[in-house]
């Protein structure tokens, strides 16, 4: 269930490969913390790869999407935006839409990788509030 769902989000990832970092006899276990936000870790073959918060759709660790860069949909940030984000504020509209900002066409509630301008690797992953439309 867990394959097929990320399959769904990250299609293109999924198809090529899902099957390379999580093989059928690969060793899985899934760590939960609960709490108000009941979390879940899903390591594969002693890595931790995916992560899970209730009732939002499954994530790759920051790590998987260094080796995967192309797997998800991606938000890019202008230079002024890098240090705030590293430092943990929301990314605003006005940080993408100003130049040096980029956005792929995504829907509302869809995880993406938060990348900045002149930068090769994404700094965060993410939750669209609303459409990039």
């Amino acid at each position: 269930a867990v394959k097929a769902q990320i399959c769904e989000l990250y299609p293109e990832f999924g198809e090529k490969y899902l099957e390379e970092i999580w093989p059928k006899k690969a060793n899985c276990e899934i760590l939960k913390i609960k709490g108000e936000a009941f979390v879940q870790f899903y390591k594969i073959n002693e890595e931790i790869l995916f992560m899970e918060v209730k009732h939002k759709p499954i994530v790759p660790m920051l790590k998987l999407l260094h080796k995967y860069p192309n797997m998800m949909s991606k938000m890019q940030c202008d230079k002024g935006a890098i240090r705030h984000i590293l430092s943990g504020s929301n990314v605003m509209a006005p940080g993408l839409t100003s130049p040096g900002g980029k956005m792929d066409d995504v829907k509302a509630e869809v995880p993406v990788a938060v990348t900045a301008e002149g930068m090769k690797h994404a700094m965060a992953i993410g939750m669209t509030e609303m459409s990039s439309q």
